[in-house]
């Protein structure tokens, strides 16, 4: 994951390995091929949840604003084709790992200024 290149291969396809793109023999769809399916049906398009890594597995990078940008342009190059994003959900939350980013004490002040410039600071939902 430390490796830039190899983060957005991993994005793109959550089921690839190193050997394969796909290694959930052909159950899996990357975030390309799903937005591709949306936009040939005229069909709409969410995210029910996203969000960042859990480093307290020390796999993930623990403050990372690039995948809240790479998102972001995933989705405005799918728009611009004529994906309809119908919402993105965003889970912060530390239940069951180090997934929260909004809080001081999460210490991802990189990540939340990301998610807020690229999908909007505030939420409509209490904490």
């Amino acid at each position: 994951m430390a490796d830039p290149v190899n983060r957005v291969h991993y994005w793109n396809h959550p089921a690839a390995t190193r050997w394969t793109e796909d290694a959930s023999q052909g159950h899996a769809l990357s975030l390309a091929g799903i937005m591709d399916f949306a936009i040939a049906r005229n069909k709409s398009f969410a995210i029910p949840e996203t969000g960042a890594g859990n480093s307290d597995d020390h796999r993930d990078v623990k403050d990372d604003p690039e995948f809240p940008r790479w998102l972001a342009e995933e989705l405005k190059s799918g728009q611009n084709r004529g994906l309809h994003v119908a919402f993105v959900v965003l889970y912060d939350s530390n239940i069951g790992g180090n997934w929260g980013f909004s809080n001081p004490e999460d210490d991802k002040p990189n990540q939340a200024k990301a998610w807020a410039l690229y999908f909007g600071g505030e939420s409509d939902c209490p904490k």
